[in-house]
């Protein structure tokens, strides 16, 4: 998916993608807090927010990367992209539901495990989609972890921060973790997409 879209169009300059992600940041940021907020009086208007911060984080990527409309998936078959983004956003949607529910259960520790683990697999196949490679390698790159423990960490710091009465320190937390989380992957897929343009162009 990363080769194609650099066959297609040059990734943007740094200025740009620093600020395509920076919308990926905030959408993300307000989807998640708000539905945090709303999800007991408000549930289905939180499930809403939460679709469609979600959905404005992806479409950054694909539109950064200029990603076809069918993509192979790391199971090796030809996929629309709108479907495999809508399994995807689901399934993280899932995930960040469970791990509330968990924790508003007085269960925090099998919450949080469940958080690493469910976001884990949904960053690994995403970047496995991305550069078209293994699920199972992908889920050892320590590149992945380190994704996965800034947006999971973050947002079990943020809940514990929540739930002892504070107001600004857990969106704080929340916020800088998604932001040096999405910084990293700006730097992790520009590389990425910059090396494969030379083989691309030979290829071509």
């Amino acid at each position: 998916m990363g080769d194609s879209a650099s066959v297609s169009k040059p990734v943007p300059g740094w200025g740009e993608s620093l600020f395509l992600f920076g919308v990926a940041t905030i959408g993300e940021f307000l989807a998640l807090a708000g539905w945090y907020w709303l999800r007991k009086d408000h549930p289905f208007l939180a499930l809403l927010v939460l679709l469609f911060g979600f959905v404005v984080e992806r479409y950054v990527v694909v539109h950064w990367l200029d990603v076809p409309k069918k993509v192979i998936t790391p199971g090796g078959n030809l996929r629309s992209l709108w479907l495999v983004v809508a399994g995807v956003t689901i399934a993280e949607i899932i995930v960040w539901t469970v791990w509330v529910q968990l924790a508003d259960a007085h269960e925090p520790w099998f919450a949080a495990a469940m958080l690493v683990v469910g976001i884990h697999l949904v960053h690994g196949y995403e970047v496995a989609l991305l550069q078209h490679r293994e699920l199972q390698p992908t889920w050892k790159d320590p590149g992945v972890v380190v994704l996965t423990a800034l947006e999971a960490g973050g947002g079990v710091w943020a809940l514990w921060l929540a739930v002892g009465g504070r107001v600004f320190f857990p969106l704080v937390v929340l916020l800088l973790s998604l932001l040096i989380e999405h910084t990293l992957q700006v730097f992790a897929l520009k590389k990425d997409a910059e090396a494969a343009m030379p083989q691309a162009v030979a290829a071509g």
